[in-house]
């Protein structure tokens, strides 16, 4: 049986800026920020956008899995949707049967804040209490932590060394 949970969350920065760090440029800004979790995304088909097939080579500290592969249903740049499905790996025939993820933006109370909203339709093997609210948990620590990035100026600092190379 599918399951679907969500987490959303206020973040202080603004739509374009989250949606770049997080989604747009991600394969690029999401092994910056989380080096211990995430220590490549590449695109295997595809052009990174609808249709293609990605693998994130996960990091040190995540103990259950070396890697993840995703069929990437939806990338829009213009709603701030992306929509993914698990195919390969990280827990999936071990953990989940099914696995699909929805990231999404919209714009928040003004222009510098922004509405992120993570969600999962699921279905575990076996008996698995507590996961759904730990997975909530991790996400929403997912989108602070790319908030928390992007105030601190580390982007800015990062895309000047890029620059400069």
């Amino acid at each position: 049986m599918v399951e679907t949970i969500f987490a959303e969350v206020e973040l202080k920065v603004p739509i374009e800026q989250i949606w770049k760090a997080q989604v747009a440029d991600g394969p690029n800004c999401m092994p910056k920020i989380f080096p211990a979790f995430i220590e490549s995304i590449e695109t295997l088909e595809g052009d990174g956008g609808a249709g293609s097939v990605r693998r994130i080579n996960l990091g040190s500290a995540v103990p259950y899995a070396r890697y993840v592969k995703e069929h990437v249903d939806v990338l829009n740049d213009e709603t701030h949707i992306f929509t993914y499905t698990v195919i390969e790996g990280g827990g999936l025939g071990e953990i989940f049967d099914y696995y699909k993820a929805t990231i999404s933006f919209k714009p928040g109370a003004d222009e510098n804040t922004t509405i992120g909203r993570w969600s999962l339709d699921y279905s575990l093997i076996g008996e698995h209490p507590g996961l759904p609210a730990q997975l909530k948990r991790r996400n929403v620590d997912v989108f602070k932590t790319v908030e928390a990035y992007l105030l601190s100026g580390a982007s800015a600092q990062t895309e000047k060394k890029l620059h400069h190379i």
